[in-house]
């Protein structure tokens, strides 16, 4: 008589595919998660007119990266999604200070007219 035979597929890469749908999920979170709070932080703290601009910047800078990384066939690795925190991070500051600059200036060329 035949037996039914149950098979269990195990090692390393059915534990590379389990921590990288994984972090897909989390990092999806993380995003809007992330999002929400510098939409929150840029009204509440940053004065000036277009608020939300830096975030726009950010924005664009992280579907270009992605984009870019597709079109050169770079795989999203664990190693490649610990670029998009450092990317939002330092692009969200530099666009912030570079926004904040020019509004002093615009204010500053204002007042000596």
């Amino acid at each position: 008589m035949l037996e039914a035979v149950e098979t269990l597929v195990s090692g390393k890469p059915v534990l590379d595919n389990a921590i990288r749908s994984s972090m897909q999920e989390n990092i999806q979170k993380m995003m809007g998660l992330a999002l929400l709070i510098m939409v929150i932080v840029l009204f509440f703290v940053f004065k000036v007119q277009w608020r939300i601009l830096p975030l726009l910047v950010v924005l664009i800078a992280v579907v270009g990266t992605v984009g870019l990384m597709g079109w050169l066939q770079i795989p999203i690795t664990m190693v490649s999604m610990a670029v998009f925190p450092i990317l939002i991070g330092l692009g969200i500051d530099y666009a912030i200070q570079f926004q904040n600059r020019y509004d002093e200036e615009m204010h500053e060329e204002d007042s000596n007219e």
